[in-house]
């Protein structure tokens, strides 16, 4: 397990999902059982989309740095903050929000990161 397989993987998860909520976020959002969506929650979803395209690049284009690099420390430091805070809002989502059981993959994908990159955190 290493840093370049995580941000192999993660880049495409991230570009997935960025480009489901940019250009359909209605469609994505429905999958969840949010249906119909306004304005607002359709602008926010795509400015979600567009975070997710731009860490998408980044982890792609970060894949073959030096393993021992402090960029590549940085990178999996704020890959896990992001990750467990989804974990969390996940699971809350999963017991107190308004999605349907598809939350629970969510609940899978940021858990699945939360320990990869904490192990990499780990790591030395």
């Amino acid at each position: 397990m290493n840093h370049k397989s995580l941000f192999t993987v993660g880049s495409i998860v991230l570009f997935i999902f960025g480009l489901i909520w940019i250009l359909i976020p209605d469609i994505g959002l429905g999958l969840y059982g949010i249906s119909p969506i306004d304005v607002a929650t359709g602008f926010v979803t795509r400015y979600w989309g567009s975070a997710f395209l731009g860490l998408a690049a980044l982890l792609w284009l970060s894949r073959k740095a030096t393993a021992d690099s402090i960029a590549v420390r940085g990178i999996i430091i704020g890959s896990f903050v992001m990750a467990i805070t989804g974990l969390i809002v996940a699971f809350a989502d999963a017991f107190w929000g308004s999605s349907n059981n598809v939350i629970w993959s969510s609940v899978l994908l940021y858990g699945i990161f939360t320990i990869w990159c904490g192990l990499l955190m780990l790591k030395k």
